[in-house]
């Protein structure tokens, strides 16, 4: 009869579109999850999981409704509001999700500027990592070419691998924002990914909370 009831049960879930997730941890080890949420939305969505020996690995090798990025969250042990998912996720040591199978326009929006900041993380580190320190003031020039200020006026000047030199905020800015990243003085071309102004200012704008749990 039990086995009936949850056959049942399954079915009513799955014509509504969502399905349930039951984990458990050790402790307050991580469960394997990365939420995303914004201001004015009702519900968390999965941006990445971690399957290595974690909660959620584990269900995924056991069950036919696994733990997926790109899904909403609806409630978590009968919470429903943001905030309380976020407790039951951070301090609960059992979790009963209920997954949503569909996407909202605002969810995929969420998940798009997500990915965005992701790629923007990424490029400000290979910006900082490309920009080099130039201590002696012999060699530069008297102004940053890109904001026309004197050199000496900002304490970082640095360099670019093409020899060109500028106040560490000019350049940072320029190489991150830029289209095709390039030497403002020489247009030499840079080994730095693109992202067009639209793209920058999508992320920019955003109120994302990315969490890992």
């Amino acid at each position: 009869m039990s086995c009936f009831g949850t056959t049942f049960f399954d079915q009513r879930m799955r014509q509504s579109g969502t399905y349930q997730v039951k984990l458990s941890r050790e402790g307050l080890e991580a469960w394997g999850i990365q939420t995303l949420h914004a201001e004015g939305q009702d519900d968390l969505v999965i941006a990445s999981i971690n399957r290595n020996g974690t909660p959620v690995g584990k269900w995924n090798q056991k069950s036919d409704d696994p733990v997926v990025h790109d899904r909403p969250i609806l409630n978590v042990n009968g919470h429903s509001s943001i905030q309380d998912m976020l407790d039951e996720l951070r301090y609960a040591r059992t979790l009963k999700m209920e997954i949503s199978l569909r996407l909202s326009r605002e969810h995929h929006i969420l998940l798009r500027q997500h990915r965005r900041s992701e790629e923007l993380r990424v490029r400000v580190a290979k910006v900082e990592a490309m920009l080099q320190e130039a201590p002696q003031m012999e060699g530069v020039a008297d102004a940053c070419p890109v904001c026309l200020d004197d050199m000496a006026s900002q304490g970082s000047v640095n360099r670019l691998p093409c020899g060109h030199c500028f106040h560490r905020s000019c350049i940072s800015k320029w190489l991150v924002k830029a289209f095709s990243p390039t030497c403002p003085s020489c247009k030499k071309q840079l080994e730095i990914p693109g992202m067009d102004e639209g793209e920058y200012q999508d992320v920019e704008g955003s109120d994302i909370q990315a969490m890992n749990f």
